[in-house]
């Protein structure tokens, strides 16, 4: 199962500040796995488009079936913060669509900040 997990500030207009992906879809076996590769696929992007698009120069941990993604909003100028937004909030309705198709395989869970949970306790 792939846990996503997106945390919301409670300031700011409630504006996605993070995201975190765990686990495997052991949808097929590994390099054949559509919704590990399509997971994949969109969080990649997404990273790739906060730091060349959004230039956010977000904090990144990655492992394997772990990658997290932290932005610091705060220090962004504002059409940053507005590109960085619409970046997490594509991110987040796409994989909400391969949830919708995939929902034995993928999981995902927004949350407002201030608890202390990751992604794998989202069942």
């Amino acid at each position: 199962m792939i846990y996503v997990l997106f945390c919301r500030a409670q300031r700011d207009g409630e504006a996605l500040e993070s995201f975190e992906v765990r686990g495997h879809a052991g949808y097929e076996d590994a390099g054949r796995d559509i919704v590990c590769a399509a997971v994949s696929a969109l969080a990649q992007s997404t990273v790739i488009g906060l730091a060349e698009v959004a230039k956010c120069e977000p904090q990144i941990e990655v492992a394997d079936g772990f990658l997290q993604c932290r932005l610091n909003s705060a220090e962004l100028p504002l059409p940053e913060q507005g590109d960085a937004q619409v970046l997490m909030e594509t991110f987040r309705l796409a994989i909400t669509d391969i949830q919708r198709q995939y929902p034995d395989r993928i999981r995902v869970r927004v949350q407002k900040t201030g608890g202390e949970q990751n992604a794998q306790d989202s069942d």
